[in-house]
Formats: structure tokens, C-alpha cells, sequence
């Protein structure tokens, strides 16, 4: 368990990772289950549950709705996240300072790293016997995305994207069994093929993955080299202008534009150096 801050707490706790932060703690039942979990002010009901939760035997199965962390706070158990990523806000006796980390905890349990919920989304994949293999790796590999619902982020299928950001929002609502769904709540867990842009950012964009199949489309270039080239300017563009980037200088204009040395009379009346002349440092 890591000792730290509450301010660094925080982003460790999106992460799932067993924190210390003095009053307010972070247990990572899906890991190394701790010893004991304080129940304090918890209603005795969910009080209980922690305990079957936190003394399961590994011989019983991990339910939908069994606990993969928890957040306490002052000895209390105040928020807890099951493996199919819902937040659960449990009744207990809390004061106004605990009150404060319930809203907190509740935050930082939904805005989990994806890595995160990919776990979880293979762990759901194991218990319901789902075959939902991921497509070849590597950086030539085809492009696709694994996809879920933001309602139940756990239940994610691997798919194929196109340029049309309208057409591929409807394509993976389909897939999902919510054809109503819009764009924003949808969530790509990862994505094979994009290169830098699928492999390091922590947000997936799908308008930014369509934005890489136009480019890709456009001037005929692998998906991995547009993802690589999209991350570099992600901090200072937008999708809007990554479809239509503007191409880089041919070697022939750059030829033209640059400034060759000049062999003319300076200001001082004395010929500049010319491409085979070392000027004289004085």
C-alpha cells in the first residue's frame, strides 16, 4: 500500500491502487485482498457485505456485483467500486468531512484509468465464458477498437472504425445493442493499429481515431504512422484539422524557399563567402 498525499490519493484511487493517505485509505480487493477492513458507521447490512466480500473463499465465484475496491474514510467504508465498474455509495452515519470524500471517491471511481476497466472488462470476459479475442498486434497491424457503453463499461466488443465519425458512432451502437446511443457515450478501451495515439494517450477520442482513418484514406499512409504523427500534435490541434493537415513542404519547394548562400558585395563592398568559401571570423 502506498503512503501518500490526499491530493496524489486521488489519482491513485482512479487507478485502483491500494493507497494510504491517513484518514482516507484505498483497498484493492481485485488484488491482494488486506487482512481487515474497518465497516465503522456502515449500515449493518452493507457492513456484512463488505466482510463477504473482503473473506471470499477462492473457491466462490466473483459475482457481478462483488467488490473490487474500496474507499474509507476516518474508518468508515464511504464509496466501492464492483467489477462491472458501478460506483456504490453505501448508507452510513457520515460526518461533513467524510461526506466530502464520499462525493470525492465517487469522482475519481468514475474517471477510471482505461487500463483499469480493461481489467475488469477481461475479468467480466473470463466470468461469463465471452470469447472476445483482440485482434493481431503490432504497429502494421489492421486498425480496430474495443468499444463499451459508458452505463456498463465492463461489456466491451472488438470492431472496425471508418473516416465517417457518424457512420462508426452507428456501426458500434449497433454492435453494443444501443442503436440510440450518441457519441459520447461510448468509451474505447484501446485500440490496435494507431500507433503512438492508440498505444499512450489515456483518453481515446473516436472522432480522433476517424480523424487517423481520413488521413490513412487521404494520402495513402499506414494507420500507425498518422497515429504517431497525431500524437505529436495533439496538444496543439484538433480533430477538425488532423482530416485535413497540411502537407509538409516537397523537397523541391523546400529547395526554393531556402536561403542559399550568397556570393554578392555585402554592405561593406566585400563579396559574401560562396558555397566554397570559409568566412573569416574575426
Amino acid at each position: 500500500m502506498i503512503r501518500t498525499t490526499q491530493e496524489e490519493a486521488w489519482r491513485l484511487i482512479s487507478s485502483l491502487v491500494p493507497v494510504n493517505a491517513g484518514p482516507l485509505i484505498g483497498y484493492a480487493l481485485h488484488q491482494l485482498p488486506p487482512s481487515c477492513i474497518p465497516t465503522g458507521s456502515l449500515d449493518p447490512e452493507d457492513a456484512q457485505l463488505i466482510q463477504n466480500n473482503l473473506y471470499r473463499r477462492p473457491t466462490e465465484p466473483i459475482l457481478d456485483n462483488s467488490i473490487a475496491y474500496v474507499v474509507a474514510s476516518r474508518g468508515t467504508p464511504v464509496a466501492w467500486l464492483t467489477y462491472r465498474a458501478q460506483v456504490v455509495l453505501p448508507k452510513a452515519e457520515l460526518s461533513a468531512y467524510q461526506s466530502r470524500h464520499q462525493a470525492l471517491a465517487a469522482e475519481a471511481l468514475r474517471s477510471l484509468h482505461r487500463s483499469e476497466l480493461l481489467i475488469l472488462a477481461r475479468l467480466r470476459d473470463e466470468r461469463e465464458g465471452r470469447t472476445n479475442p483482440a485482434p493481431p498486434a503490432g504497429r502494421r497491424a489492421a486498425t480496430a477498437v474495443l468499444v463499451a457503453h459508458r452505463q456498463d463499461p465492463t461489456l466491451t466488443v472488438w470492431a472496425r472504425i471508418d473516416k465517417e465519425l457518424d457512420r462508426s458512432v452507428r456501426h458500434l451502437a449497433a454492435l453494443l445493442g444501443r442503436p440510440d446511443a450518441a457519441q459520447d457515450e461510448l468509451l474505447i478501451l484501446d485500440a490496435m493499429g494507431y500507433g503512438d495515439y492508440g498505444r499512450d494517450r489515456t483518453v481515446l477520442s473516436l472522432d480522433a481515431l476517424c480523424a487517423i482513418e481520413a488521413i490513412t484514406a487521404a494520402f495513402a499512409l499506414p494507420a500507425y504512422v498518422a497515429g504517431d504523427w497525431l500524437r505529436a500534435v495533439a496538444s496543439t490541434a484538433t480533430p477538425a484539422s488532423w482530416r485535413s493537415p497540411r502537407p509538409s513542404p516537397t523537397p523541391t519547394s523546400a529547395r526554393m524557399t531556402a536561403r542559399a548562400p550568397s556570393s554578392r558585395p555585402n554592405e561593406t563592398g566585400a563579396a559574401g563567402p560562396t558555397r566554397c568559401q570559409r568566412p573569416a571570423f574575426r
